[in-house]
């Protein structure tokens, strides 16, 4: 065989009566039990059917994670697939490979935007999001017992700066100073910001 000829084969066929059914060929077969797949055949058909569900293409995949709870055997399957959630720089999507009525397998896939502060995307796990939701503050008065200063760039694409109104109504019994940087963006990192930051920090810490 030469350098340039290519290797084609398929861990599984479509069944011609349901375009959804995977029959697996020969090659997805273990080593271990002639009538069970193995982990990478599992884990194809789980990485193609989250692709599939993912129809934007300014995301990227970041985190691809898969579960494997049963033996698959070599009979037909199904794998269905479910956008847990999707915002404009992150889409969440599950997997799972059915069998019988029975998952066998499951994978968790985090696709993400391409952030603008570094070569890679900021991953952003279900975890996070979760964790996020059992501690939201707009519910009620914030109290920090201390002075607050808040610095909000206007021209931040992440975080609105209406946004810090809506914190500093919240802080209703603290002192607060809000300072809005009219060309400031998320970062706050200019030459000009960073006195900002300090002057403030220096500020609170003289604070009586």
């Amino acid at each position: 065989m030469g350098d340039n000829d290519a290797v084609s084969f398929s861990f599984h066929t479509l069944d011609t009566g349901d375009p959804e059914t995977l029959v697996p060929t020969d090659v997805a077969r273990s080593l271990w039990s002639s009538n069970q797949m193995h982990g990478v055949a599992i884990s194809g058909s789980l990485a193609r059917a989250v692709e599939r569900a993912n129809h934007r293409d300014d995301l990227r995949p970041a985190r691809y994670t898969v579960d494997m709870f049963k033996p698959a055997t070599m009979d037909p399957f199904r794998v269905e697939t479910e956008v847990v959630r999707e915002g404009s720089r992150i889409c969440l999507v599950d997997a799972r490979l059915v069998q019988g009525g029975e998952t066998r397998a499951r994978a968790s896939t985090v696709w993400l935007r391409p952030s603008e502060y570094s070569p890679e995307p900021t991953p952003i796990t279900r975890a996070l999001i979760e964790d996020g939701r059992r501690h939201l503050m707009f519910g009620s008065e914030i109290r920090t017992g201390c002075p607050v200063h808040i610095l909000q760039g206007m021209q931040d694409p992440d975080v609105p700066w209406r946004h810090a109104l809506k914190l500093v109504e919240h802080l209703a019994g603290d002192a607060v100073v809000l300072t809005l940087i009219k060309d400031g963006d998320h970062r706050l990192s200019t030459a000009q910001d960073i006195l900002r930051l300090q002057a403030a920090v220096a500020g609170i810490a003289t604070a009586p």
